[in-house]
């Protein structure tokens, strides 16, 4: 695992967001309620969760780059950037935020 992506999936375990099913693609770090069908014990009806984190060390000299997307990768409507920093942890807990100000709209916004 590059150390970037290391760095946000160490930080994603450290909060509220390790009660779901993590999963990169693409430079992308996505959550699902359960496992998923590629994974031990997968299934194929996971639901997966309306944001993410999509990281890259295209920062100032190769520093890390962290954005928080709202929506779903691939789906219409297109997932709206709300949010980047060159901090994990900060990512993960605007993030964090993001999911629970839209649960707090809506049950939930899968």
């Amino acid at each position: 695992m590059p150390p970037v992506e290391e760095e946000l999936v160490l930080a994603a375990r450290a909060s509220a967001l390790s009660q779901w099913y993590p999963f990169t693609s693409h430079n992308f770090l996505r959550f699902v309620d359960g496992p998923a069908f590629w994974m031990p014990g997968g299934q194929d009806d996971v639901s997966e969760l309306a944001g993410c984190i999509s990281f890259d060390t295209g920062g100032p000299d190769g520093s890390p780059v962290f954005r928080v997307w709202s929506g779903l990768l691939l789906r219409k409507p297109d997932p709206v950037l709300v949010f980047t920093t060159s901090n994990a942890v900060i990512a993960v807990e605007a993030l964090v935020g993001l999911l629970s100000t839209d649960s707090a709209e809506s049950q939930p916004r899968w």
